[in-house]
């Protein structure tokens, strides 16, 4: 067809799964060391941190598909997923939540013999399910919708995301408002799914900050 939807869907679905279980794995990973470990350089690291936070994407983004193009990677899914399986948002946020695990539960694990990383994976994250459950809310929703890196990054027709393709349609028929709704609804539909399935530790994460 003129439009690959369903190419579009694969597209956006493939690369959210990836940004996803990378910021599942490495921010947390790194704020649990941030938090609970102790090594020179741990304070200036979040400082330094910190300080990225605060520099507007856009300032780094040419310099970023400049990079993709030289490594080959633009004009890819790989290009919307890379640069961005660990945001720093996360790690903050993952320091912030392990800061509250109580250090007698991981120093017991390490009285019986649990390495680090033994502790972090059979005693931390059970306890972290509204940890996970919050990131990947916040990835799902900020990837699956994002609209400028894959609009700057990629420009064949059949990788694009869904937003991408759904707004080149729009552009094209901005007159049948059924067409513009029915792309509103491919698009919100499997967000608010991935919400509901992942609600109940979602809210369980927010009264348990509040309590805190």
């Amino acid at each position: 067809s003129e439009y690959p939807i369903l190419q579009w869907y694969w597209n956006t679905f493939s690369s959210t799964m990836v940004v996803m279980a990378g910021n599942l794995i490495f921010p947390v990973m790194a704020g649990y060391a941030l938090a609970k470990l102790q090594f020179p350089g741990r304070k200036l690291i979040f400082s330094i941190l910190l300080v990225s936070m605060m520099v507007p994407f856009q300032l780094i983004m040419i310099q970023m598909y400049i990079m993709l193009a030289k490594m080959e990677l633009h004009n890819t899914i790989w290009a919307i997923s890379l640069p961005f399986l660990s945001q720093t948002m996360y790690m903050f946020i993952s320091r912030q939540f392990f800061y509250s695990v109580p250090d007698e539960l991981i120093e017991a694990g390490r009285i019986d013999g649990l390495s680090h990383a033994g502790a972090f994976i059979r005693i931390v994250c059970p306890m972290a399910k509204s940890l996970f459950a919050t990131i990947a809310i916040l990835v799902f929703t900020g990837t699956w919708n994002s609209y400028l890196v894959p609009a700057t990054f990629i420009n064949n027709i059949d990788k694009y995301t869904l937003v991408v393709g759904l707004q080149t349609v729009n552009m094209t028929y901005f007159q049948k408002t059924n067409l513009t709704m029915a792309g509103v609804v491919l698009l919100s539909f499997p967000v608010i799914l991935f919400f509901i399935i992942n609600q109940k530790q979602f809210v369980e994460g927010i009264m348990s900050s509040g309590i805190k």
